[in-house]
């Protein structure tokens, strides 16, 4: 259920295939997603995750994964907190839990009145040498039951997807919300530089910057996603050579359309 497994294909013989973490031969997964650090209820696991390498020692990968299921009857008014994560696979260390991680957090959610809501996410550094990956959990009080049923994808340095709150309404068209998410695909914090056009005149730059206080300080930050109707599964990004734009169908047949 919220188990990221890890298998050794490395051989020629098949039959040599095996799971590549176990303790006193019991194969253990990569991972236990979890909110607790005893793993009391595990969060479900139900897309497909995206790897990356991890240049800071040989041989690793960061996994990225999202949370959440939207299947069963059930699932409609389930209201767990769901989590998004990145994960150290050096080959060494598994059977890890958040306990090992480094939290991002959403710090605030705001509303353009041209190109309506967005959020930003903290920007805590990870040191893999103390940490085994990051995490965001999607807590909004603005959106509870909010999760991650569709693909991750990464593009220049960053892990781009969108998530799911459901509308349990009986009669909504749409079938809820969904964000979409633009994060450092190594630490799961907010971009350095603006990441898609939130004031709505079509370009990315520096007036897509948001100015929030951290440490007690105002500073400029990149905005880490936007709001959209429907829900929104994996998007495409389109480009002609010098402009780029991400573009998604929603279940309530509306066009996703935004600078890059």
């Amino acid at each position: 259920l919220g188990n990221m497994w890890v298998f050794d294909l490395s051989s020629d013989v098949s039959s040599n295939w095996k799971v590549a973490f176990s303790s006193s031969s019991t194969p253990k997964p990569l991972f236990r997603a979890c909110l607790t650090a005893d793993c009391a209820t595990l969060q479900p696991i139900t897309s497909r995750p995206e790897v990356i390498e991890y240049t800071g020692s040989e041989n690793s990968h960061i996994v990225l994964f999202g949370t959440g299921s939207y299947r069963d009857a059930e699932d409609v008014s389930n209201k767990d907190v769901q989590t998004f994560y990145g994960i150290l696979d050096n080959g060494t260390d598994g059977d890890l839990n958040r306990s090992s991680l480094q939290e991002q957090t959403i710090e605030l959610e705001f509303t353009l009145s041209e190109t309506g809501e967005h959020r930003v996410v903290s920007k805590n550094s990870v040191d893999y040498s103390s940490n085994s990956g990051w995490y965001i959990d999607f807590d909004s009080s603005n959106y509870e039951g909010e999760r991650i049923v569709s693909d991750p994808i990464v593009r220049n340095g960053a892990v781009r997807f969108f998530t799911f709150t459901v509308d349990s309404g009986i009669c909504s068209r749409s079938g809820g919300e969904s964000w979409y998410m633009h994060l450092n695909s190594l630490t799961g914090a907010r971009t350095d530089d603006a990441s898609f056009d939130v004031n709505g005149d079509g370009k990315v730059d520096y007036l897509d910057l948001k100015m929030i206080t951290s440490a007690g300080e105002e500073i400029e930050a990149s905005v880490s996603g936007f709001k959209a109707e429907g829900l929104v599964k994996t998007g495409n990004t389109a480009t002609n050579g010098a402009d780029s734009r991400l573009q998604a169908l929603s279940s309530d047949e509306s066009l996703v359309d935004r600078a890059l």
